[in-house]
């Protein structure tokens, strides 16, 4: 059940635990270069696919997590998220074309690196080294439509909500 064009309860729990599960990840000692920026995907998967259930703030606080978990400086991964979810959201939405929304999220990918690379930046007030953006970034756009068929399949999105049996009354 919708309240008002709210969240449904169903929406915010799922992410919180993909959320989680996605901070802990990404920042977990052993995961490296390989890590896929599992966190990036999820948040942008919940703004794209049910944005009723991610506000803005939501990646602010994931980022925040994320920074605190990964020992890295506390906001630059919350404001990163934040403010490429604020430009990707405007640019499509759950009922695109797939091919439309990978395009998309590797744009948001890149704006989240190159935010917290600026931010990081300016908090150490000089060029921050660009390390391994780069693979991560391939990396995450490569592992991007794995992640988003199981994510559909259980939270369903836009797409599904708009055209299938679920909107009949």
């Amino acid at each position: 059940m919708r309240s008002g064009g709210g969240a449904t309860l169903g929406g915010a729990l799922g992410l919180i635990v993909t959320g989680v599960l996605a901070s802990l990840l990404n920042a977990a000692p052993a995961s490296g270069l390989m890590a896929a920026p599992f966190l990036a995907a999820t948040l942008f998967f919940w703004a794209i696919h049910r944005p009723e259930a991610a506000p803005l703030w939501a990646s602010f606080l994931f980022g925040a997590l994320y920074d605190v978990l990964s020992g890295g400086i506390l906001g630059v991964n919350a404001l990163a998220f934040m403010g490429a979810q604020f430009i990707a959201c405007r640019l499509v939405s759950g009922h695109a074309l797939f091919w439309m929304r990978w395009v998309i999220f590797a744009l948001y990918l890149a704006l989240a690196i190159l935010f917290a690379w600026a931010l990081s930046s300016l908090a150490q007030f000089g060029a921050a080294p660009f390390g391994q953006a780069p693979k991560r970034w391939i990396l995450g756009v490569l592992w991007y439509p794995v992640l988003e068929a199981p994510l559909r399949r259980l939270f369903g999105g836009e797409a599904i909500r708009r055209g299938g049996a679920q909107t009949r009354r």
